[in-house]
This record gives C-alpha cells, sequence and structure tokens, in this order.
C-alpha cells in the first residue's frame, strides 16, 4: 500500500495494521457486487476517519468506487491518495471484465502520473483469505525513496507469483514512486476464494524487512590477548536501517556452541585456554531480524613477571643494642629471597647487589655477607624467571662499627675497682677502614656493664680524653683516641667480666666494643 509521502505514509511511517483496518473498513462498505476500482482520498466523512487520521492527513477521506469500462475511463485520479482493483462480490471466481482491464490499461498514463506523483497502489486480501497472490509485471522501472526509514522496496520480476499477505506486514506490495510508466497494467491480476470478499493488487512491490548491521570490535590490554586476560567485546558500532538502534539485542557467543554467553552491547570475557577464538555476535532488532558479525581473537599463554621478595636475618643481633634493622661489621648476615614468587610456576633466579653499584654479589635464594664497613646500607635482590621477566626488592639496614677497643691500656685483662672514685681509661683504636678521633661523637659515648650500657643513658659517660699511640703497649703508628669513665658510674656490680663502650659517629652510624676486664677490690 502506498500513501502520498507528504502525508505521512510512504515506506512504513504508520503501522501497517493500521492501513489493513482502513481497507478492510472500506471494502466492508463497498456494496456493489461487481469488479472495479477502490479509490481512496478527498475528504469526505467516514467511519474510517480514525484510521485515516493516525497515518497523519488530518483531512478524512472518501471513497469512490469505479465500476464499468464507461466510469473507468472517466474517473479522475487528481486528489486521491491510494488506488486498489478490488472484487467485492462473495464467492466469484472472476475478475475485472476485459472491457474493465481495457479501460484501465487505456488509462496507464493517467495512473502513471498518479503515482508519479505520490499516489499509491495497493494490493489487499479480506479476512479468510488463504490464497492470496498476484501476477506482477516487471517492476524494473521502480526507485526507493531513500527516505525510506522502516523498510527498502525490493522489485519483483515480471509473472512472479507474490503473496498479498506478507508474514511480517500482514500485506504486501506497496510502491513509492516510479521513474517512468511500468507496462504491469497490461496482466492486471486477481485472487479469488470460495469464501469472502476478493481483492486483486493493481501493481506494487513487496517490502523486505532489513536485518540489523553487526559490527563488533575485540580490545585488551596491551598489544595481544593472554590467557585469563579480560577482553572486551563491543558491538556498539551495529545498526538497524529501518529501526531504532537502542531496541537492539546483543547477544554474544564465545566458544562456538551456538548457546549465548553474555548478552549487551559491551561485555567482557576471559578466556581460560589459548588458541585463536572466534567469537559471534548476533544483533537482533525489534522485528526478529538479525544479523551476525564475527571477531577472531588469537589467545596467547602470556609470561607473567614474578614477585621479588627478601628478608634480613641478623643472627642473635649480633650482641646489639641500637634499635632497628642494625648489624656489624664483621658480622655475617643472611638475606633471605625465598618468599619470592612467580604466577606461571618458573624457576627463578637470584642475584643480590650489596654496594648498589649494580654488579651482582652473590646468587642464590639464601646467601650470607658480611660488611667490612659501616654505615646505611642498601640491598636489593633481582629476582628474573624463565623468560626474562625480572622483579626487584630493596632492603636497608645500619651497619654498627665494631670497634677495636682496650680497658685501661696495657692491662691483661684490665684490673677496675667498682668502688674507685677514679676514671678508667679506654682507648679506641684507630684503623685503616676507621679513625675513631675524626668520627665519634665523644658525647655520645658510654661505658660499663654491658647490661647498662645504652646509647643516651646509663653507664658512664666519658669524662675527657685524648689522642695518643698507645706506644707502651706496643703502638702500631696510628693514633687512638683515649676516653677516661667516671669508674663509679660503670654500673660494674662484681660480677661482670667484660666492659661494654658504646656510642655514634657524628653522622649516625652506631659504634661499640668490647674488652675483658677483671674486678678487683670487693
Amino acid at each position: 500500500m502506498g500513501i502520498d509521502t507528504e502525508d505521512g505514509g510512504i515506506g512504513g511511517h504508520g503501522p501497517v495494521s493500521t492501513y489493513v483496518g482502513i481497507v478492510n473498513d472500506i471494502l466492508s462498505r463497498v456494496t456493489n457486487g461487481n469488479n472495479g476500482i477502490l479509490v481512496v482520498g478527498g475528504s469526505a466523512n467516514s467511519p474510517v476517519t480514525t484510521f485515516w487520521d493516525r497515518i497523519g492527513t488530518d483531512t478524512g477521506e472518501s471513497v469512490t468506487y469505479v465500476r464499468g469500462s464507461t466510469n473507468i475511463r472517466s474517473q479522475s485520479f487528481s486528489g486521491f491518495a491510494m488506488l486498489a482493483v478490488v472484487s467485492s462480490a462473495p464467492e466469484t471466481t472472476g475478475g475485472m471484465s476485459q472491457a474493465e482491464n481495457d479501460a484501465l490499461v487505456s488509462r496507464s498514463a493517467d495512473v502513471a502520473s498518479f503515482v508519479d506523483n505520490g499516489g499509491g497502489l495497493f494490493g489487499s486480501s479480506q479476512t479468510d483469505f488463504n490464497n492470496a497472490w498476484a501476477y506482477i509485471a516487471d517492476i524494473g522501472s521502480f526507485t526507493t525513496n531513500t527516505g525510506l526509514s522502516y523498510s527498502d522496496v525490493t522489485p519483483t520480476t515480471e509473472g512472479n507469483n507474490i503473496g498479498i499477505v506478507d508474514p511480517d506486514l500482514d500485506l504486501c506490495c506497496w510502491h513509492d514512486t516510479f521513474t517512468a510508466w511500468p507496462s504491469f497494467l497490461d496482466v492486471l491480476a486477481w485472487q479469488s476464494n470460495s469464501v469472502g470478499q476478493q481483492a486483486a493488487a493493481l501493481g506494487g512491490a513487496s517490502v523486505t524487512l532489513q536485518a540489523p548491521d553487526a559490527q563488533c570490535t575485540a580490545s585488551f590490554p596491551g598489544n595481544k590477548a593472554c590467557v585469563t586476560d579480560t577482553v572486551t567485546f563491543d558491538g556498539s558500532g551495529s545498526s538497524d536501517p529501518d529501526g531504532d538502534d537502542s531496541k537492539l539485542t546483543y547477544r554474544w557467543d564465545f566458544d562456538g556452541d551456538g548457546i549465548t554467553d553474555a548478552i549487551g552491547q559491551i561485555v567482557t570475557h576471559s578466556f581460560s585456554s589459548p588458541g585463536q577464538k572466534t567469537v559471534v555476535l548476533t544483533v537482533i532488532d525489534e522485528d526478529g531480524k538479525s544479523s551476525t558479525c564475527t571477531e577472531v581473537v588469537n589467545v596467547v599463554v602470556c609470561n607473567r613477571p614474578p614477585t621479588a621478595n627478601c628478608e634480613i636475618i641478623i643472627p642473635n643481633d649480633c650482641g646489639i643494642s641500637f634499635p632497628g634493622n642494625v648489624s656489624a661489621t664483621g658480622e655475617p648476615i643472611f638475606f633471605d629471597g625465598t618468599g619470592s614468587s612467580d604466577p606461571d610456576g618458573d624457576v627463578l633466579t637470584f642475584e643480590w647487589d650489596f654496594d648498589g653499584d649494580g654488579i651482582t654479589d652473590a646468587t642464590g635464594a639464601v646467601v650470607k655477607h658480611t660488611f667490612t664497613t659501616g654505615g646505611k646500607k642498601t640491598v636489593t635482590l633481582t629476582v628474573t624467571d624463565e623468560h626474562g621477566a625480572s622483579d626487584t626488592c630493596t632492603l636497608t639496614l645500619t651497619v654498627a662499627i665494631k670497634a677495636e677497643i682496650d680497658v685501661k691500656p696495657c692491662s691483661e685483662p684490665s684490673p677496675i675497682n667498682p668502688r674507685s672514685r677514679g676514671v678508667t681509661p679506654v682507648s679506641v683504636k684507630q684503623t685503616s677502614t676507621f679513625n675513631p678521633t675524626e668520627r665519634i661523637d665523644v658525647g655520645s659515648l658510654r661505658f660499663g656493664d654491658p647490661e647498662d650500657v645504652k646509647v643516651g643513658s646509663g653507664a658512664s659517660p666519658a669524662h675527657n680524653g685524648h689522642v695518643e699511640d698507645t706506644v707502651p703497649c706496643g703502638g702500631d703508628g696510628r693514633n687512638d683516641l683515649v676516653l677516661h669513665f667516671p669508674t663509679r658510674d660503670a654500673g660494674f656490680d662484681g660480677d661482670e667480666n667484660t666492659g661494654r663502650l658504646e656510642g655514634m659517629t657524628h653522622d649516625g652510624v652506631p659504634v661499640f666494643g668490647e674488652d675483658r676486664v677483671r674486678l678487683v677490690g670487693r
């Protein structure tokens, strides 16, 4: 059925069921039992006005039934919107008479002008028709209105047997515009049924509902899709040429079994195994028409980097009473990287750098190292998997300076009277790597009972000090730092055999040393 484009009917802008209602209502009011031409248009009042208004003319309509060759030849088609060939006679098997056919053919130029100016051609079947068909001649000269939003016009070839009743639209055979006069009027068609009224198609073209255009893409992290990675699939590029894109349904099949695995315009999926995966998107419009697109994703096993984990193990804290992660020069320290892991189960290699120069100093999951100089130390572990992926972890610690001290130089063991009101001299030896005179903060030093000596409190602070090479005790040519500590403040209570010195360097590095003592005068 075609309606003038300005009336809003061309291309399916109004519901087809409305058109069916209009025509059926009109046909039910045709009382003449002969065949003829039904012309709809004008502005006369009619019970079908409400139907007509739904498709936007707002003018009402009139129905003119023209029968007989004379009336057909004299009928003016101007001002009408729809033209149909009908038979209102029940239980007849004939169509228009030859004279009427000839009369209509003779009006071909007028009919062509009618349709070229927006008039519609219509073929309808009444209720209870089960053998609705029509012979339509060559309609190759049809042209489709590019503004159609509901369907495209698919021309039929000459002599095709097409159904007037379309399963999607309930009727077929509407027409938009001709570019030239087609010769289909030479083969006016009719159909018959033993019951009910009949209608024949003057001409037209079948309407084909278009399936949506499915478009799909896949995106994933990096430049490849890895096993267990989250892959995003996007169907937002899909569209429906004759419908509402927002009403499209998206069904995704990720494993090729034909079963929907996800629904939605944009979805995500993770593949559990490697290989070439063909993902199918089926896009369905509101009319049930569908189309598919495929996206091939090459899923590979990707190497995942290891995670480095490292710890410091200081045996017995080396007797250090300083707070924090502190060891001492000359004392072995263990470094443990066994907490490292690889998500792919690769065998790991362990490389340790103890001095920050970027050069590997030791290998292995657990290693031992001894620092010869004191200070703040940074240790780096690099863990590498079988594919070359790596990770690092860093440890920081303080290495205290273990100084060589001599309590009461030249005495072995050093005799000390805990009750003495005098002072106890303590010599801090200079070595090739440590100059106590330059580095030690004398004010931080404490000496005495090892249990009482704490940095900054307890035991005996330095009373005074001087620099000398303890030559009488076998000096080595280096100047040592000799300090004096009030003996009674040292905290010795009679059962000690060791004296301990603790303090700090000017740059905050702990210093300590011990020497054997012998308590006397108890």
